[in-house]
């Protein structure tokens, strides 16, 4: 009954907090629970809550590609359809297994200040 009454509370304090900061995406809060439940932690479900009610966006983490070339990387669609990365499989959800050592990382260099410029500067040749 206790845990009842703590997430009636917290759930009404997530509504106040998200009223009084004009963020209307409750579907953060179920991403938040989401993250908890496949595997997350409280302390970073509660910082997410914060960082919701403050209207900001939460964002899936980042895995470092630098670890253990066996290491299982777990890939899967959300229902709003939004790619996520974990090292845990999502529950209720159908994941592809993706192994590290497999991934091929690819760069490209962006262009500079002076080549973004000079692609964009006007062409300044009249014709005659």
């Amino acid at each position: 009954m206790k845990k009842l009454g703590l997430l009636i509370l917290l759930l009404a304090a997530i509504t106040a907090g998200a009223h009084y900061s004009g963020a209307r995406d409750f579907s953060q809060v179920s991403f938040a629970w989401k993250k908890l439940d496949n595997g997350g932690e409280w302390g970073a479900f509660f910082s997410d809550l914060v960082t919701i009610i403050k209207g900001e966006k939460l964002v899936s983490s980042q895995i470092s590609l630098t670890a253990n070339p066996n290491q299982i990387i777990y890939r899967w669609k959300d229902e709003l359809g939004q790619l996520h990365f974990g090292q845990t499989p999502p529950k209720d959800v159908d994941f592809e297994v993706i192994k590290q050592g497999d991934l091929k990382l690819q760069t490209q260099k962006s262009m500079s200040k002076d080549e973004i410029d000079q692609v964009l500067k006007p062409n300044d040749k009249k014709k005659d």
